[in-house]
């Protein structure tokens, strides 16, 4: 489930997307393809983030291969270096 709010906020931005979508992906859906219930906006919020971040982080993730976006599908292909991601964040 979600960290606490402080050891959530002590990650990098990247970190927090990649907890949050590993979190939906394996402990709300237990799916590596889901549709995301809330909006980057609403992530944002969560987070302690700026919506333009969170959509700039889940571009990069998926350039760089880590999951797929179809509109609010989203796909988590490589959950190994998500996982990295978020623990280094």
């Amino acid at each position: 489930m979600l960290e606490s709010k402080f050891a959530l906020s002590s990650k990098n931005l990247r970190g927090r997307i990649a907890y949050i979508l590993l979190d939906f992906a394996n402990n709300i859906y237990k799916s590596n393809e889901f549709v995301l219930p809330i909006s980057r906006r609403e992530i944002a919020e969560l987070i302690d983030m700026r919506t333009e971040n969170v959509i700039r982080i889940m571009s990069e993730f998926r350039k760089d291969g880590l999951i797929k976006i179809n509109g609010h599908i989203i796909e988590v292909i490589n959950p190994e270096m998500l996982l990295k991601v978020s623990d280094a964040g």
